[in-house]
C-alpha cells in the first residue's frame, strides 16, 4: 500500500488546461487516473471511467446494490516552504509527508487495498462495493456532478474517507466569493501590483507587491520596514499571527521596490492554523501610505478580526464558528480582486 502511495504521490495531479478529449482536467490528472485504473485491474477488480472525469473499481456481485467509497485523485498546488520533497513520500516517525498523502491519495490507496484484500479472501457481502475516484474535487466537484448525470449505478449509501477520523457527522457549507475593491488614484499611482495565493481554499504562504514611489520617498519606505512593528502593526498581528520584520524582504528594481511577505500555509477551512501573507502585505502597505483611506479600509478587511468587522462573527454549537479565508488576491493597476473561502 505504501509503495502504491509513493507512486501516485509522485504524479503532480493538479488541475490544468484540458488536454485532449479524455483529459478535461489536464494531462497529469489523466495520467493519475490511468494509474488508478491500471492498478485496480492488476488487483483483479472490474474498472470503468467516463472521459477522464472519474474512474471506478468494483468488488462483488454485479446484481447487488452498491455501497460507494468516494475518493479523489486531484491535489491542490504543491506550493512552497516544504521541508521535504512534496512529490516524494517521506516518513518521519509515525507521520508520512507528501502532497496528497492525507487529502486524498492516502485514503484512495487504503480503499483500493481494502478491495484487493476482499478479492484475495473471496469475501461475500450483501452489497457490491464501488470505489469511485474523482478528478476534480478540489476545484468544483465536476467529477461527481458528471457521475450523477451519466451513471445509473448510484450507490445506496456512500462513505467518504476524506476528512477527520473516525467520523464526521456534519459539515459546514462552503461559499467561494470573488470581491472587487476599487482603489483611489493615490493608491494606483504608487502601487503597481499585488499577488498572493493560488486557490481559495488554501491560506497564502506568500504575498508580493510592487511599490512605485510616486509621492513616497524610498528612504522613508525602507526605514519603515526596519520599524515596521512599532509604526503600524497592530498588537493582534504580533500576538495572534506572529509577523515580524524578518518576514518581509525588500528588493529594488528600476526605482521601485518589490516587497515579498512570508506567511504560513494551512487549509482554508482552518485559517487560524496558518499565517495569511496577505494580512502582512496590507499592514505593510498601510504603514507605507498612512494617510491613504483605501489602504486603511483594506487593512481592516485583511486582519484576524475581519469577520467581526464585516458583521460575520457567528457560530453554532455543532459546527463551530464561521471561518473566512482570503485565499487569492490580485491587483495589476485596476481593481483589487479578492477570492474568499467561507465555511458557514
Amino acid at each position: 500500500m505504501l509503495k502504491d502511495l509513493a507512486e501516485i504521490v509522485s504524479i503532480e495531479s493538479v488541475q490544468d488546461t484540458p488536454s485532449g478529449k479524455n483529459a478535461p482536467f489536464g494531462e497529469n490528472l489523466r495520467k493519475a487516473l490511468d494509474w488508478f485504473l491500471n492498478k485496480a485491474r492488476s488487483y483483479g477488480l472490474e474498472t470503468g471511467e467516463n472521459n477522464g472525469y472519474y474512474g471506478w473499481a468494483d468488488y462483488g456481485d454485479k446484481s447487488k446494490p452498491a455501497i460507494g467509497i468516494l475518493t479523489h485523485i486531484d491535489i491542490v498546488p504543491v506550493g512552497e516552504g516544504w521541508d521535504t520533497d512534496p512529490l516524494t513520500v517521506t516518513k518521519k516517525g509515525d507521520m508520512l509527508y507528501g502532497r496528497g498523502v492525507s487529502d486524498d491519495k492516502g485514503a484512495l490507496c487504503m480503499s483500493l487495498h481494502l478491495l484487493k484484500k476482499f478479492k484475495e479472501e473471496k469475501r461475500e457481502f450483501s452489497h457490491r462495493i464501488r470505489l469511485i475516484v474523482g478528478c476534480n474535487e478540489e476545484s468544483g466537484c465536476e467529477c461527481l456532478k458528471k457521475y450523477r448525470q451519466d451513471e445509473t449505478d448510484i450507490p445506496v449509501v456512500s462513505l467518504v474517507p476524506d476528512s477527520h477520523f473516525p467520523v464526521t457527522y456534519c459539515e459546514k457549507g462552503i461559499a467561494h466569493i470573488e470581491a472587487f475593491f476599487r482603489p483611489d488614484s493615490d493608491f494606483k499611482a504608487n502601487f503597481e501590483s499585488l499577488v498572493a495565493g493560488q486557490r481559495a481554499n488554501v491560506v497564502p504562504e506568500k504575498a508580493q507587491f510592487k511599490l512605485l514611489y510616486n509621492g513616497f520617498s524610498n528612504g522613508r519606505f525602507l526605514s519603515f520596514r526596519e520599524n515596521f512593528l512599532d509604526l503600524a502593526m497592530p498588537k493582534k498581528y504580533t500576538t495572534q499571527v506572529g509577523f515580524a520584520k524578518e518576514d518581509f524582504t525588500v528588493e529594488s528594481e528600476n526605482g521601485a521596490s518589490i516587497v515579498t511577505v512570508k506567511g504560513k500555509s494551512a487549509h482554508g477551512s482552518t485559517p487560524q492554523k496558518g499565517k495569511n501573507a496577505v494580512w502582512g502585505a496590507w499592514a505593510f502597505i498601510a504603514g507605507s501610505a498612512p494617510h491613504n483611506k483605501f489602504t486603511k479600509e483594506m487593512l481592516k478587511l485583511c486582519s484576524p478580526d475581519a469577520d467581526e468587522y464585516l458583521g460575520l462573527r457567528i457560530s453554532d454549537e455543532k459546527s463551530g464558528a464561521l471561518t473566512m479565508n482570503m485565499g487569492i488576491t490580485e491587483y495589476f493597476g485596476d481593481n483589487v480582486k479578492v477570492t474568499f473561502d467561507f465555511r458557514l
